[in-house]
């Protein structure tokens, strides 16, 4: 029942609502519309907090582990300076971003319960593309996030829902301690790109480039906010400079809404089976604001740029072993102790050391008494040398200068 007065005065409301700000039903006050972030305690949501804060009529609060809220970002900013933490009550607008798929069932609780509280707007971030269940077992999410993105549709009531696909996003102020440097240099490269597309939804579309900019899309929230119709959105980014709010607002309001896009009937599906919920619970509330323990990553199952070293030196540890079982040396290496070869002066200290046989064109170490024969052997190569081979122009500037004396 409480639920359901709840649900009333939010559609009563719906008359009412304003860009930036909402009316109060008891007064007639405007006052700033309350818009909760959940995954605010990962980059994008991160990130949307950010953008978020600088809009006019906002109250901003955000559903995050309690100690994020005082983790500094690369500028020295911390969550707690956009946002304070949810406490419960009503809200206007909900606003889902993550950089993991989130559960089914736990969008579809905090959805539920925010439409009960009197959400007018649900913004959801989803990923572009479409779901492909047989790569789940290899760690492909796509189908983990179409869920997710059902789950928001299914239980928005009724509010306008906003779905905003876009590519694996990248980039933000959070990589300056990175230990993957890779991960690094490719989130600076993808915060150049600033332009924006937004389209209908297309389950062929694909994000160019490395990935989505986190620092770009972030902005479609407030924009998305003022949405007075349904619509699921592919948003892009590239190369280019960052389009204005207003041009965005246009693009968007451009894009035909929900019964008229190539989706229309899943949407369609997706609002005619909403659910009613209950307002926000300990239990509604408990899996975003939880704290999440460290991945411990396997060094060796890690990206390149943080596994290679480790493979590296045990493919070393690995090749040196089995050199050494084979009694091996540099004497067995043709290119090093080849007096013909283009590598030799590189290795001449090995004439001493080595003797080569041109017949079998294998070389060997040489033995006690062949030492005299290491010494031939260089002076010849010296000689040798002299009359014209260039590519060891050390060996030939080191050789005695009189032939004829060399030769006696």
């Amino acid at each position: 029942m409480q639920c359901a007065i709840l649900v009333t005065c939010a559609s009563l409301g719906a008359a009412l609502r304003a860009p930036s700000t909402v009316m109060s039903a008891s007064d007639g006050i405007a006052k700033n519309r309350v818009v909760l972030v959940a995954g605010a305690g990962c980059l994008t949501g991160r990130s949307v907090c950010s953008e978020l804060k600088r809009a006019a009529g906002v109250d901003l609060a955000a559903l995050a582990p309690e100690e994020l809220f005082l983790a500094t970002n690369d500028d020295g900013r911390t969550l707690a300076a956009d946002a304070r933490p949810f406490a419960g009550g009503s809200v206007d607008a909900l606003v889902i971003a993550t950089d993991e798929a989130p559960d089914a069932q736990d969008v579809a609780s905090l959805v539920s319960a925010a439409a009960c509280s009197g959400a007018q707007h649900v913004v959801f971030y989803g990923r572009i593309g479409k779901p492909n269940a047989a790569l789940a077992a290899l760690g492909d999410e796509s189908k983990a996030w179409a869920e997710a993105e059902t789950a928001c549709l299914e239980n928005c009531g009724d509010a306008v829902a906003t779905i905003l696909r876009t590519g694996e996003l990248k980039g933000g102020p959070y990589y300056r301690l990175d230990v993957d440097t890779m991960r690094a240099q490719t989130a600076a490269v993808v915060d150049t790109e600033r332009s924006i597309t937004l389209a209908a939804a297309d389950p062929k579309a694909k994000q160019q480039g490395f990935g989505g900019s986190r620092s770009a899309v972030a902005r479609l929230a407030a924009v998305a906010l003022d949405a007075s119709k349904s619509r699921i959105i592919d948003a892009t980014t590239g190369e280019g400079a960052a389009p204005s709010e207003d041009s965005l607002r246009q693009a968007l309001d451009a894009l035909p809404p929900a019964g008229t896009v190539s989706e229309a009937a899943e949407l369609s599906r997706a609002l005619d089976t909403r659910t009613t919920g209950e307002p926000f619970s300990a239990s509604v509330l408990a899996p975003w604001t939880a704290s999440v323990k460290p991945k411990v990553v396997n060094p060796l199952l890690a990206p390149p740029a943080v596994s290679g070293p480790y493979w590296g030196a045990i493919a070393l540890f690995v090749w040196g072993s089995w050199l050494a079982s084979l009694n091996w040396s540099w004497c067995n290496v043709p290119f090093a102790v080849d007096p013909n070869s283009p590598f030799h002066a590189r290795f001449e200290q090995l004439d001493t050391l080595c003797v080569w046989d041109p017949d079998t064109r294998t070389g060997r170490p040489s033995e006690a008494n062949d030492l005299s024969l290491g010494y031939e052997t260089v002076i010849k190569n010296q000689i040798r040398r002299v009359t014209g081979d260039e590519t060891a122009p050390k060996a030939r500037a080191n050789a005695p200068k009189s032939w004829d004396r060399v030769v006696k």
